[in-house]
């Protein structure tokens, strides 16, 4: 029987020849496509299928690993931004896929992107603010969040915030 829009919970058999036929975890199969739904917009994965009686269709799909957003899916652990970019164009991610403005939590379709080992070297090399996001950090002294980057070399100063969310869209503009 399938999991599909049903609600069903798959057996430990359907699970379990599942994992034995997707061991290489960079290697996405299709069956995928049956337990998650992608928002290129916000960039979440929600289950349409339970994986288990805990989770619910519609829940999103994401445990953040302290490195990347991961999703468990029939028994194998993947990246969300690689389902992310699985689910959205239908094919195989490529080997190296790099998140634009640095920020592994934002797997909008938009913030994804091929890349070189160079280019992705260039982003993983820079390291994020105390606020966890890239160009934004505290400033203690004046009790608000300074956003500044790199232009040309060159350090930019974009402004101060009281609000996180402010300096970190500042940031990304």
């Amino acid at each position: 029987a399938s999991a599909v829009n049903t609600g069903q919970i798959l057996t430990f058999n359907e699970r379990m020849s599942f994992v034995m036929a997707s061991s290489d975890r960079n290697i996405i199969p299709d069956r995928v496509k049956e337990a998650l739904a992608y928002n290129p917009e916000t960039g979440h994965l929600t289950w349409i299928s339970r994986p288990s009686k805990c989770v619910n269709i519609g829940a999103i799909a994401a445990t953040w690993s302290g490195r990347y957003l991961r999703v468990r899916v029939f028994g194998v652990t993947y990246m969300c931004h690689r389902i992310a970019w699985f689910l959205h164009y239908g094919e195989q991610p490529p080997e190296i896929l790099d998140h634009i403005d640095g920020d592994k939590r934002n797997n909008r379709i938009a913030n994804l992107r091929t890349a070189n080992e160079s280019e992705n070297q260039y982003n993983s090399g820079r390291r994020l603010g105390t606020s966890g996001f890239k160009n934004v950090t505290w400033v203690a002294s004046r009790n608000k969040w300074q956003v500044q980057m790199n232009v040309d070399k060159r350090i930019k100063h974009i402004g101060f915030y009281k609000d996180l969310d402010d300096a970190v869209n500042a940031a990304r503009e």
